[in-house]
């Protein structure tokens, strides 16, 4: 495979594990290059299984449904009552977590943990009594998200820094392949099975909340499975005693050098640029899949197509991620223009959401703004992860995640109940009107940026 210099530079100075993979003296001959190449591809291809099972939820799509339906709640008390705490959690958790990732335990406990938290708040929400295990679960999963980064800082360091954009790509296709199977399953448990009142007299195998849950939870039980053979075939076929190896599943930050790193992230312009992107987009267009079922249940119900809805979005996404790994030159060259025109459009499509009684217009807004922001999203992450050094890759994933989390509480707390109380609509324009001044700020500084260059090139 052939590998562009300019893909090492980020990290020629670093004591990054992947670029130790390309610079073993032992890929100077074939067989070392097939044996590196089989056994990176190997480990990856079982990630993105594993990451496919674990992303199979068909109850995903009509998680708001049975709020509304099984548990008798209003979409206010849906709106209000249960979503914020997701979010709360996951911001107290992403600062305990990344030390237990970092400093104590290294980063399996930690994936396996999230993957366990995953399934006891499935659990909790069917068989849990009562408002307060539902809003208990919906903080466990919060705790379960506090982990993603996590999980793909591992990914990163399990393959070789060429391909980052391509394993970005991959694993967030398979992410959001396996969100469309969910979103069939789960249409088709809904429509040949008719939605009832928990605790009603009937036999569980009839009810479609108890098919969709059960069918979830067996997804990802196989894939911590998956999971547990990815870093078996890794240690059986890699360097098992390796020092670099081991450095690669065990803690590789001290705290005494975390506040160096800390100013060594944002070392660079286009750093900077990419993760405020990130942190604003992640921390608003996040919710969308949080809120969009229940925005769906305020329009008149002339269709129920949720579940085929949430499949086509998720597809649409699956293409975008898997264009971003085929378009690194184009990244490269036109990356802050291309998320910067891509912002607009997410504006847009959030406050036809917000403004619109239809349905169909509602899907369409829907499916369009997130393949757009999905595509930005991965480019942005792919960026950063290039970007960044091993030894800082994970400090710049966690700050990143805490700022967009900290934005995310914020907006979650000022619009709730406890403040402003507003109602799910005037959420989307406001999250309509961020990502607008958010295009604003991207392209001064894609402006800016463009007349320094001229200038510089002027005075040559």
């Amino acid at each position: 495979m052939k590998v562009a210099d300019d893909e090492f530079s980020a990290s020629n100075d670093s004591d990054d594990t992947n670029v130790a993979i390309s610079d073993d003296p032992t890929e100077g001959n074939d067989a070392g290059n097939g044996a590196s190449h089989r056994r990176w591809i190997l480990v990856s291809t079982i990630l993105i299984l594993s990451t496919f099972l674990q992303s199979i939820k068909p109850s995903d799509a009509y998680a708001a449904f049975y709020f509304n339906i099984a548990r008798n709640l209003s979409k206010q008390e849906i709106n209000a009552s249960l979503y914020p705490f997701r979010t709360y959690a996951m911001l107290a958790g992403l600062l305990p977590i990344t030390f237990l990732a970092e400093c104590v335990c290294g980063y399996i406990p930690v994936i396996v943990f999230g993957l366990l938290c995953r399934l006891v708040s499935q659990f909790l929400i069917y068989y849990g009594p009562g408002l307060g295990s539902l809003q208990a679960a919906c903080a466990i999963f919060g705790l379960s998200h506090a982990t993603k980064f996590i999980y793909s800082a591992f990914t990163y360091r399990m393959v070789p820094v060429h391909v980052f954009h391509r394993i970005t790509g991959y694993i967030r296709g398979g992410n959001l392949v396996a969100h469309v199977v969910g979103g069939l399953f789960g249409q088709l448990i809904y429509t040949r099975n008719p939605p009832r009142r928990l605790g009603s007299s009937f036999p569980l195998w009839t009810d479609p909340f108890f098919l969709q849950f059960t069918v979830s939870q067996i997804a990802v039980s196989f894939g911590v499975l998956l999971f547990f053979a990815a870093i078996g075939v890794h240690r059986r076929h890699g360097c098992g005693d390796d020092d670099d190896d081991s450095r690669r599943l065990r803690p590789s930050l001290s705290l005494t050098r975390l506040r160096e790193l800390l100013r060594s992230v944002y070392a660079t312009r286009e750093m900077v640029l990419f993760s405020i992107w990130w942190c604003v987009s992640f921390g608003t267009v996040d919710l969308v899949w949080d809120y969009q079922t229940t925005l769906f249940l305020d329009m008149k119900q002339t269709m129920n197509h949720t579940g085929l809805v949430i499949s086509a979005t998720r597809l649409g996404c699956a293409t975008s991620a898997m264009l971003v790994g085929r378009s690194r030159s184009l990244l490269k060259v036109h990356g802050l223009g291309i998320t910067s025109a891509g912002t607009v459009v997410i504006g847009g499509g959030l406050l036809v959401s917000a403004l619109t009684y239809d349905l169909a217009v509602s899907y369409l807004a829907f499916v369009g703004l997130m393949m757009v922001n999905e595509f930005c999203l991965c480019s942005a992450m792919a960026e950063i992860a290039v970007a960044t050094p091993d030894c800082l890759r994970g400090v710049a994933l966690l700050s990143n995640t805490l700022f967009a989390m900290i934005l995310q509480a914020l907006l979650q707390f000022v619009c709730g109940e406890l403040v402003l109380n507003v109602p799910i609509r005037t959420k989307y324009m406001t999250w309509s009107a961020i990502m607008g001044l958010l295009s604003v700020v991207m392209l001064v500084a894609k402006l800016v940026s463009r007349r320094k260059d001229t200038c510089h090139a002027t005075t040559a």
